[in-house]
């Protein structure tokens, strides 16, 4: 399902691209909205964005339409593993 949410926001010419670790096992997805990422990376980059305000879903809009995309090294959650196995993933 992570994956067909975020495909929803790839632009089709990524102009900057924003590397993650991974979603989180929470399920708290930055493209999903309402989570502490999507929170901090409002808060980063709405300047640039030209404003502020509006909902999550309006922000992503925005995010997209600069061509801006956040995508993750590794495509399942890794934050429940322990160091070593979050390495070899």
């Amino acid at each position: 399902m992570i994956e067909t949410v975020r495909e929803g926001y790839r632009p089709n010419f990524i102009k900057t691209l924003f590397v993650g670790e991974s979603a989180p096992a929470s399920g708290d997805f930055f493209y999903c909205g309402g989570n502490a990422m999507l929170t901090h990376m409002r808060c980063a980059v709405e300047p640039a964005l030209g404003g502020s305000g509006g909902s999550d879903q309006d922000f992503l809009e925005r995010f997209k339409k600069y061509g801006w995309f956040l995508d993750d090294l590794v495509l399942t959650p890794v934050n429940h593993l322990t160091k070593s196995e979050r390495k070899a993933k």
